[in-house]
């Protein structure tokens, strides 16, 4: 059942039905009804901005925040209890607030310790407490003006209510009437990468490692098949190996198996500054909006060899973080399109990077025979209750028959990423928003179209002044957008327009799920 909650004071959200304070604007003001939808990071930092823009503001601004989880703030990223998932970003970049960047960090050292260093990485597990301590903190500085709701459940569909305003149905409890919406849906459970080529029972394939206690199962003296080698099968990796190189219990193989078979690069042990990239933002500038993949690339080559000896390539990488909207929309679709097929698995072990130490732990698993990586695809599978069969072509084997070969896991974890979450089939609240036309998806599958500060284009092409995004689903207009630097910055301009196109009383629900760093 969903449950309804109001905050107020204290660290936990108390029960809803509490009114404001005595005399406060909030109590003295007529509230406009304003809807909103979101959860996770994206959601709570996009609640936390409303309330601290409405403060600011002098609205008298209500704030409902849906979670389907059931911790605010944690969603799937930050919602892990294994201490060996840490974040792959270092602390000294992970504020939740783009003006104050060193809030995490305080936070960190006043909580965790004062031995925390700017570049620390500390477990996503505390990451996700300091996301709730600070919306709870932004909900009591904002009490005698606004108010936040958090109603824990699922939004099942979205529709018009009346001339102006929107009905955000619950999988159980009353429906939420606003008359703006923020979508801050994130990843959904990963979508079958097996289909036809399974055949017999499915009981010992893991569909989605994150589902509580769904590694737990395997045991130490049964080989595992993971499918995928990004951040998340690192994860797994850990998990399934009890932590890390100093874990030496387990007595079976793991494989890891993606199509180029690349894991994550590692940060540097100590941060560099970013490079400078201007030669690089040059070449775009000069593309004139026709940049080609092949002159995005060898603009990047370029800035590394000038590096030098003493030189690293990751310090172009994060050079280039802050421009990268405004290298995506300088190629053109067919341009976007190659850069997906072709670049993209070397962009994102490049972008999306591990940790040094648990870099070095991988390295310490692979040499010890711990792990083997595997180039290449699944051709067929089979299953009984008690054994799987797995025949894997091996990268750059075109022949039906050649270079097969077959493995024998106990266990098949399933780590290739979430399902799209612009598809009907993925969330029923884009669902029923696709099938009204007030959304529209892109046309490489990425999310939704938007413009400007995240307004949602809609089937006819005009812009919607009451329907916002932040997030996954801003992949298309902007690449980058599921990592913490994006999104609170997406966070504080949704709540920027929000607050600016009502300049008054009004009623906000922001409902969705968490992103990984």
């Amino acid at each position: 059942m969903s449950d309804t909650r109001s905050h107020k004071t204290g660290r936990d959200l108390p029960e809803s039905g509490t009114q404001p304070p005595s005399g406060s604007l909030s109590s003295r003001r007529p509230r406009r009804r304003v809807c909103v939808v979101g959860g996770g990071f994206s959601g709570a930092m996009t609640a936390a901005n409303l309330l601290r823009q409405g403060m600011k503001a002098g609205i008298a601004l209500e704030v409902v925040l849906i979670e389907r989880g059931e911790q605010v703030g944690r969603g799937v990223a930050y919602g892990t209890t294994d201490p060996a998932h840490v974040l792959n970003v270092p602390a000294g970049r992970l504020s939740a607030w783009a003006d104050e960047p060193d809030h995490f960090l305080a936070w960190a050292r006043a909580e965790l310790g004062a031995q925390t260093q700017p570049g620390s990485f500390l477990p996503r597990h505390e990451y996700g407490r300091y996301v709730q301590q600070t919306l709870e903190s932004a909900a009591r500085a904002a009490a005698d003006t606004c108010e936040l709701r958090v109603v824990h459940g699922e939004a099942r569909g979205v529709r018009p209510e009346g001339p102006r305003g929107w009905r955000v149905e619950l999988s159980s409890g009353d429906p939420v009437s606003s008359e703006a919406l923020v979508l801050a849906l994130g990843h959904r459970p990963p979508s079958d990468p097996l289909g036809p080529m399974w055949s017999g029972t499915r009981d010992r394939f893991v569909d989605d490692p994150w589902r509580p206690g769904a590694l737990e199962q395997v045991r130490k003296d049964e080989p595992v098949l993971v499918l995928g080698s990004s951040l998340t099968a690192v994860d797994a990796l850990l998990t399934l190996s009890g932590g890390g190189a100093g874990a030496t219990d387990r007595r079976a193989p793991i494989w890891l198996l993606s199509r180029r078979g690349l894991l994550p690069a590692a940060h540097l042990p100590t941060p560099n500054p970013p490079a400078d990239v201007s030669a690089v933002m040059a070449r775009v500038r000069a593309s004139q909006g026709v940049l080609t993949t092949r002159e995005l690339v060898a603009a990047i080559r370029t800035a590394v060899r000038g590096l030098g000896v003493n030189g690293d390539w990751r310090t172009v990488v994060d050079g280039l973080r802050p421009h990268t909207p405004a290298i995506w929309n300088a190629m053109p679709l067919d341009e976007r399109r190659r850069f997906i097929e072709r670049v993209r698995p070397f962009w994102e072990v490049h972008r999306h990077r591990m940790a040094p130490h648990v870099a070095a732990a991988v390295e310490a698993m692979r040499s010890a025979g711990r792990f083997v990586s595997i180039a290449g695809r699944i051709a067929r599978a089979s299953a009984e209750r008690e054994s799987i069969s797995v025949e894997i072509r091996k990268r750059g084997m075109v022949d039906e028959e050649s270079g097969l070969i077959t493995l024998r896991p106990s266990w098949i974890v399933n780590c290739t990423g979430p399902t799209p979450s612009n598809r009907a089939e993925s969330n029923p609240v884009i669902a029923s928003l696709l099938a009204q036309g007030v959304v529209r998806p892109d046309g490489l599958g990425l999310g939704l179209q938007t413009e400007g500060p995240g307004r949602v284009v809609d089937r006819q092409g005009a812009t919607r002044a009451d329907v916002y995004v932040v997030g996954t689903l801003r992949k298309p207009a902007t690449w980058e957008s599921t990592a913490v630097p994006e999104l609170r910055q997406q966070a504080a301009g949704v709540a920027e327009a929000v607050i600016g196109m009502f300049g008054s009383e009004c009623r906000v629900i922001v409902s969705g799920a968490a992103v990984t760093t």
